[in-house]
């Protein structure tokens, strides 16, 4: 259900779902946070990261790369703000 909900255009389904107690953590999370970049669900987005997506992921460098391609300052900036490593950018570390 969040990534059904991740993929619209509204953030108020991941929301609800988010406050039920869904593990964000898990790789839902993280395909839920690059499903909704990729739609520009950038509320949703933005709900995600502060709600503890797993941003080490894969997923989370390509909403983020998303996220700055479509010059979303508030989305990178919650990216950056919890923690997004870009260290790992291009297989780095």
């Amino acid at each position: 259900m969040l990534l059904l909900s991740a993929s619209r255009d509204r953030w108020e389904p991941v929301r609800i779902i988010v406050e039920g107690g869904c593990d964000l953590r898990s790789t839902s999370g993280s395909r839920a946070l690059l499903l909704a970049a990729q739609r520009g669900n950038w509320e949703a987005v933005q709900l995600l990261v502060e709600r503890g997506a797993d941003l080490s992921s894969d997923a989370a460098l390509r909403a983020f790369s998303a996220a700055a391609s479509a010059n979303r300052v508030e989305s990178v900036a919650k990216f950056l703000e919890h923690g997004l490593d870009l260290s790992s950018w291009g297989g780095r570390k």
